[in-house]
């Protein structure tokens, strides 16, 4: 995700929290929306940070255990991470 993505993201996320979206709500209501858009915000944010890790995507990955070379069975092997901000790929 660029950072122009992300600022989007945050403008979009804020604007669903407005008074005029949120003047009919109580405010328990309110918080759990706010709630709600800081988690997808924090989860991008988690997201964009994995994509950037360098060691996502090894040049030549190797066994933690012999230091052999490993032999990929899929080029594109995804793994599911389940975080407090729910599941990210």
């Amino acid at each position: 995700m660029g950072e122009q993505e992300f600022l989007d993201l945050c403008k979009d996320e804020l604007g669903g929290t407005r008074y005029s979206m949120t003047k009919d709500m109580t405010m328990a209501e309110w918080v759990v929306r706010i709630g709600e858009s800081a988690q997808r915000i924090a989860r991008k944010m988690l997201e964009s940070r994995l994509e950037e890790d360098p060691r996502r995507d090894p040049e030549e990955p190797l066994c933690g255990k012999c230091g052999w070379r490993l032999r990929i069975q899929d080029s594109v092997q995804r793994r599911v991470l389940r975080t407090g901000l729910g599941k990210i790929e």
